[in-house]
Protein backbone atom coordinates (compact mmCIF):
# COMPACT_ATOMS: atom_id res chain seq x y z
CA UNK A 1 0.00 0.00 0.00
CA UNK A 2 2.02 2.94 -1.23
CA UNK A 3 -0.48 5.72 -1.91
CA UNK A 4 -3.84 5.98 -0.24
CA UNK A 5 -6.87 6.39 -2.48
CA UNK A 6 -10.22 7.59 -1.13
CA UNK A 7 -11.47 3.99 -1.24
CA UNK A 8 -8.47 2.78 0.80
CA UNK A 9 -8.92 5.70 3.20
CA UNK A 10 -12.56 4.66 3.73
CA UNK A 11 -11.52 1.02 4.30
CA UNK A 12 -8.92 2.13 6.85
CA UNK A 13 -11.65 4.08 8.65
CA UNK A 14 -13.80 0.94 8.73
CA UNK A 15 -10.87 -1.03 10.15
CA UNK A 16 -10.29 1.60 12.85
CA UNK A 17 -13.98 1.44 13.76
CA UNK A 18 -13.94 -2.38 13.98
CA UNK A 19 -10.85 -2.27 16.19
CA UNK A 20 -12.36 0.40 18.46
CA UNK A 21 -15.68 -1.46 18.70
CA UNK A 22 -13.96 -4.72 19.65
CA UNK A 23 -11.76 -2.90 22.16
CA UNK A 24 -14.81 -1.14 23.62
CA UNK A 25 -16.90 -4.32 23.75
CA UNK A 26 -14.26 -6.62 25.27
CA UNK A 27 -12.18 -4.13 27.23
CA UNK A 28 -9.09 -5.32 25.37
CA UNK A 29 -7.91 -6.40 21.96
CA UNK A 30 -4.97 -8.55 20.93
CA UNK A 31 -2.53 -7.87 18.16
CA UNK A 32 -3.75 -11.11 16.56
CA UNK A 33 -7.33 -9.83 16.54
CA UNK A 34 -6.20 -6.60 14.89
CA UNK A 35 -4.26 -8.58 12.29
CA UNK A 36 -7.33 -10.76 11.62
CA UNK A 37 -9.44 -7.64 11.05
CA UNK A 38 -6.82 -6.50 8.53
CA UNK A 39 -6.72 -9.89 6.80
CA UNK A 40 -10.54 -9.90 6.53
CA UNK A 41 -10.63 -6.34 5.17
CA UNK A 42 -10.79 -5.40 1.51
CA UNK A 43 -7.25 -3.98 1.68
CA UNK A 44 -4.92 -6.14 -0.31
CA UNK A 45 -2.09 -6.57 2.18
CA UNK A 46 0.58 -9.25 2.19
CA UNK A 47 1.69 -10.87 5.45
CA UNK A 48 4.50 -8.38 6.08
CA UNK A 49 2.16 -5.45 5.42
CA UNK A 50 -0.45 -6.87 7.84
CA UNK A 51 2.17 -7.16 10.58
CA UNK A 52 3.57 -3.70 9.91
CA UNK A 53 0.19 -2.00 9.52
CA UNK A 54 -1.21 -3.56 12.70
CA UNK A 55 1.62 -1.97 14.69
CA UNK A 56 1.11 1.39 12.96
CA UNK A 57 -2.64 1.18 13.56
CA UNK A 58 -2.16 0.75 17.32
CA UNK A 59 0.27 3.68 17.45
CA UNK A 60 -1.97 5.93 15.34
CA UNK A 61 -5.13 5.14 17.30
CA UNK A 62 -3.36 5.94 20.57
CA UNK A 63 -1.89 9.14 19.11
CA UNK A 64 -5.19 10.37 17.66
CA UNK A 65 -7.07 9.57 20.86
CA UNK A 66 -4.55 11.55 22.91
CA UNK A 67 -4.68 14.47 20.47
CA UNK A 68 -8.46 14.59 20.08
CA UNK A 69 -9.81 13.41 23.43
CA UNK A 70 -6.79 14.14 25.65
CA UNK A 71 -6.88 10.76 27.38
CA UNK A 72 -4.93 7.62 26.49
CA UNK A 73 -6.78 4.92 24.59
CA UNK A 74 -4.74 2.07 26.04
CA UNK A 75 -3.97 1.51 29.71
CA UNK A 76 -0.55 0.92 31.21
CA UNK A 77 -1.59 -2.72 31.66
CA UNK A 78 -1.19 -3.16 27.90
CA UNK A 79 1.81 -4.84 26.32
CA UNK A 80 2.95 -5.43 22.75
CA UNK A 81 0.40 -8.16 22.03
CA UNK A 82 -2.60 -7.31 24.27
CA UNK A 83 -4.04 -3.82 24.46
CA UNK A 84 -6.31 -3.00 27.39
CA UNK A 85 -8.65 -0.02 27.15
CA UNK A 86 -7.87 2.82 29.55
CA UNK A 87 -10.77 3.46 31.96
CA UNK A 88 -11.01 7.11 30.87
CA UNK A 89 -11.13 6.07 27.21
CA UNK A 90 -13.87 3.54 28.00
CA UNK A 91 -15.87 6.31 29.68
CA UNK A 92 -15.45 8.57 26.62
CA UNK A 93 -16.49 5.80 24.23
CA UNK A 94 -19.43 4.96 26.49
CA UNK A 95 -20.65 8.55 26.17
CA UNK A 96 -20.73 8.43 22.36
CA UNK A 97 -21.85 4.83 21.88
CA UNK A 98 -25.23 4.01 20.42
CA UNK A 99 -27.52 1.33 21.77
CA UNK A 100 -28.76 -1.42 19.46
CA UNK A 101 -32.18 -2.85 20.29
CA UNK A 102 -33.81 -6.18 19.47
CA UNK A 103 -37.42 -6.55 18.28
CA UNK A 104 -38.64 -6.41 21.91
CA UNK A 105 -36.96 -3.09 22.57
CA UNK A 106 -34.22 -4.62 24.72
CA UNK A 107 -30.68 -3.27 24.43
CA UNK A 108 -28.58 -6.03 22.86
CA UNK A 109 -25.38 -4.09 22.12
CA UNK A 110 -23.65 -0.75 22.32
CA UNK A 111 -21.61 0.26 19.30
CA UNK A 112 -19.67 3.31 18.28
CA UNK A 113 -21.26 5.56 15.67
CA UNK A 114 -19.96 5.66 12.13
CA UNK A 115 -18.60 9.18 11.81
CA UNK A 116 -18.45 10.75 8.38
CA UNK A 117 -15.01 12.32 8.31
CA UNK A 118 -15.94 14.89 5.64
CA UNK A 119 -18.09 16.64 8.28
CA UNK A 120 -15.04 17.28 10.45
CA UNK A 121 -12.50 18.36 7.86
Amino acid sequence: MTTTSQEEYDMIGQIDRKVLNLLYKNGEISLGEIQQILVNSDLELNVDEVISYSEVLVFELQKRFLENVEVPLFSNNSDNVRFVIHEDAHWVLDQISQEVYDENGEVVAKILPNFEMEEYQ
